[in-house]
């Protein structure tokens, strides 16, 4: 089996360098906050790419979620370089594995945005077709549909819910037009 080079990197040298790199940060020997804003670029990037190996994208979001979900700073940094909308590309491909990363980062990210405005990336979702996109290419996709995937649509689906809390636990007001 030969690896196929891009720039002077191999595919699957960069593949297996991204599974150490978060094997290590996974066990605690660095912090996450030492990361670099280049490095979060260089990582982004790959997320962001059209045409990228399916082992690195695979590993790029898994290092992206870990990322949010260690550490606050790179929460912005990552919000900032990894567009909601090629993420819910990522959802569009016939990879599970791909998908399942996708939306453990989307959800990494819904979980980790302020409070004041998780309603805003909500409405983002919503605008981008999310719902329909995950019915059509992982639910009623041509493969079962793995636990893995499963708890994260559970996941997806309390913190969307979460946001309805609030208003379900309002008194209705009968003279209040919204409430139609």
């Amino acid at each position: 089996m030969h690896s196929v080079c891009f720039r002077h990197v191999c595919w699957d040298m960069l593949a297996f360098t991204l599974t150490a790199f978060l094997e290590l940060m996974d066990h605690g020997i660095v912090s996450w906050d030492l990361i670099s804003v280049s490095f979060i670029k260089q990582i982004a990037g790959y997320v962001n790419q059209p045409m990228v190996d399916v082992s690195i994208l695979q590993r790029s979001l898994a290092i992206l979620e870990s990322m949010v979900l260690n550490s606050h700073s790179l929460y912005q940094r990552v919000a900032q370089e990894t567009p909601v909308a090629q993420l819910i590309a990522h959802l569009q491909v016939s990879n599970q594995e791909i998908q399942t990363y996708a939306i453990a980062l989307i959800n990494a990210l819904f979980l980790k945005t302020p409070e004041d405005r998780r309603q805003e990336m909500a409405s983002t979702l919503a605008q981008k077709h999310l719902r329909g996109i995950i019915l059509n290419h992982i639910i009623r996709g041509n493969r079962p549909v793995k636990a893995e995937m499963a708890h994260q649509l559970y996941v997806l689906q309390v913190l969307t819910f979460n946001l309805l809390e609030e208003r379900m636990m309002t008194k209705m007001d009968p003279n209040d037009q919204a409430s139609d």
